[in-house]
């Protein structure tokens, strides 16, 4: 490769750089100045467990303490969990803002209704 082909090269690598940081520069924003969209709250634990009723299991499932064989396989504190859960097929109950909620795949129907009634309490 030519003089003529490295500083080509140079250029299109500068280019690039220069667009990337636009782009960065783009996504940042003072985040005192706006509240957090809904789906970018986030939920403790122990927060979700007192409302839903949820409790803890020693492999990391959670069962509801009222029903004990209906089990959450994993807890979704944020909105943006919720839905990439969503998005990947998988059944969610959720609160009523939708940000927070449970993967119920493979629960029965009575299960998936008890998980449902006890994310509405979470809000």
């Amino acid at each position: 490769m030519g003089a003529v082909g490295r500083v080509f090269m140079r250029i299109q690598v500068l280019a690039a750089v220069a667009s990337l940081g636009l782009v960065l520069s783009g996504c940042g924003g003072n985040s005192s100045s706006a509240a957090p969209a809904a789906s970018e709250a986030r939920w403790s634990e122990a927060q979700v467990d007192r409302l839903a009723g949820l409790q803890r299991n020693a492999d990391l499932t959670y069962r509801l303490a009222a029903h004990p064989t209906c089990v959450a396989d994993s807890l979704l504190r944020s909105g943006q969990e919720v839905q990439t859960y969503k998005k990947a097929g998988d059944i969610v109950a959720t609160s009523p803002d939708k940000t927070v909620g449970v993967k119920i795949s493979g629960q029965s129907p009575a299960c998936q209704r008890l998980f449902a009634t006890a994310m509405a309490r979470v809000h």
